[in-house]
């Protein structure tokens, strides 16, 4: 990676292969249309980001702090994987497919925080906790059975 990048990469670069993870938009409702957006204030997101820096300050971490897009969340359903380049079509197609039938559900966010860290210990990131559902649990274990026939890690428990 350039010296002047932000991001070490965990997995070097094959070619020929796809890195991604899958991940679903976090959606609210404006006025009877669904939109992508933050549910939540920008006062209450910022609090939550410095609380996020000064926690890793209290746990001696140091470094460059990125701040996305805070009117696009999502909920991860998958650790981070590769796929060679000729399986996405097939692993795209399988996810729809099992996908397909589910509907949107509301969850329960806890919007104190935490922060979690990469499997490879080289990022930080700040989540908030989501009370799983009936719904989000078959969500992830489609893409976890998905990700298996693949021979890709399942998500966290």
């Amino acid at each position: 990676a350039p010296s002047h990048s932000l991001f070490v990469r965990s997995v070097p670069h094959q070619r020929g292969h796809w890195s991604g993870h899958v991940l679903i938009p976090v959606m609210t409702k404006t006025r009877g249309r669904s939109r992508t957006t933050s549910c939540f204030s920008k006062r209450t997101i910022r609090r939550s980001v410095l609380n996020f820096k000064k926690r890793l300050e209290q746990d001696g971490y140091s470094g460059t702090l990125v701040e996305h897009d805070h009117d696009h969340f999502h909920l991860s359903l998958s650790k981070h994987f590769s796929l060679q380049l000729g399986c996405i079509d097939s692993f795209v197609q399988q996810l729809m497919d099992r996908l397909r039938q589910e509907r949107s559900t509301r969850l329960f966010v806890d919007r104190t925080g935490d922060v979690l860290v990469n499997d490879e210990q080289t990022r930080s990131f700040w989540g908030w906790r989501v009370q799983p559902n009936a719904i989000l649990k078959r969500l992830v274990r489609h893409v976890d059975e998905v990700l298996q026939s693949y021979k890709k890690p399942p998500y966290y428990n």
